[in-house]
Parts: C-alpha cells; sequence; structure tokens
C-alpha cells in the first residue's frame, strides 16, 4: 500500500509540473529519472496483480480492445529523430487510451475501478510526454492499431510498451546534451 501511495504522489508531481508554467520541472526531468521511469512501470505491473481481484471480468478474452502495436522494428526506429520517437509513444497511449474507454460500459461493476486507474494510468504517460513534445509536430504512428483480446492482454501491451518504446525513446532522449532540450524545445 505505502508502495501505491508513492506512485501517487510521484504522479501528482508529474502532472503538476506539466500544468504549472512557473514550474521548474520540465516533463523530460520527470521521465529522465530512471527510477521514475521503474516506479511507472512497476505501478502498471501492480495493476496486472490487481486483475485477480477482477473475476468474472466482462472485459475478458472474447472483449475485443483496440491496442497499439508494440513492437519495434529496429532498423526503422534507429534512423527516427527522438521527436519522433517520442511522438510514436504518445501516439500509441492515445490509441490505448481510446480503446479502454471504450471498454468502460463492457465492464462488470467489480473491473470498473481497475479499468478506471489503468486508463487514467495511460492518460497520464500521455499527457506527460506530450507536454515534452508541445513545440514539436505531432505525427501518428506509423503502425495501424491491432485488437487486444481483453483487458488482461491490453495491460501486458502497456506495459510492454512502457518497457520497450518508451524506455527506449527517453532513454535516448536523456543520454542528449542540455543544449538539444532547448532547441527541440523539451
Amino acid at each position: 500500500m505505502a508502495h501505491s501511495s508513492f506512485l501517487l504522489r510521484l504522479l501528482l508531481m508529474g502532472v503538476l509540473s506539466c500544468l504549472l508554467p512557473e514550474a521548474e520541472a520540465r516533463p523530460v526531468d520527470f521521465w529522465c529519472q530512471p527510477q521514475i521511469r521503474a516506479g511507472w512501470r512497476a505501478s502498471a505491473v501492480d495493476m496486472t496483480d490487481r486483475m485477480i481481484d477482477c473475476q468474472g471480468e466482462v472485459a475478458g478474452p472474447a472483449t475485443q480492445i483496440q491496442c497499439p502495436f508494440v513492437g519495434i522494428n529496429r532498423l526503422r526506429w534507429d534512423n527516427l529523430t527522438a521527436i519522433e520517437k517520442l511522438s510514436e509513444v504518445v501516439s500509441d497511449l492515445q490509441v490505448l487510451q481510446h480503446g479502454l474507454e471504450e471498454t468502460h460500459n463492457q465492464t462488470v461493476l467489480n473491473c470498473q475501478p481497475l479499468l478506471k486507474d489503468i486508463t487514467h494510468h495511460v492518460k497520464n504517460s500521455r499527457i506527460i510526454l506530450q507536454r515534452s513534445l508541445q513545440n514539436a509536430t505531432m505525427e501518428a504512428s506509423l503502425s495501424p492499431p491491432q485488437t487486444c483480446s481483453g483487458l488482461s492482454a491490453a495491460l501486458k501491451r502497456y506495459e510492454k510498451l512502457l518497457q520497450g518504446k518508451l524506455e527506449l525513446s527517453v532513454s535516448g532522449l536523456c543520454n542528449k546534451n542540455t543544449t538539444d532540450f532547448i532547441s527541440t524545445g523539451l
């Protein structure tokens, strides 16, 4: 439970740093801390563990949820700019958020709090990254949306997105010189 309150405070700090113009922190500062990214991924795993409490899930394998493609073609990925990579991750998060929101009315009552938490987590990830890109032109993901069979599969896809595309794009961005952040508006 203490882990959840830490993550809630961490999330609140990240969102507030994006929304308050006088705040010293930039959204990129939020993502450039390895322990913050690890905590963010851990909270997604915690939600997976909570799926056990969601028995009789109507949004089960028979329910199709729109999900992003989370695989990476390394040759294409390595040729993308940092902005293009983050833009693709934001687009993928938006696809997943939309798919989850469409599922809300198909889920039994005991699963709705978990679905709400997952949707909120995805939305906050998208907002923080989008704030990082506010001066850049957003580009849609080149990968078409796919379908996931049920809420568990959608959550696994989100975990893979955090561990894969997001981690690669952010770690590459955070390893760049600070002047690169200024020139891109980050």
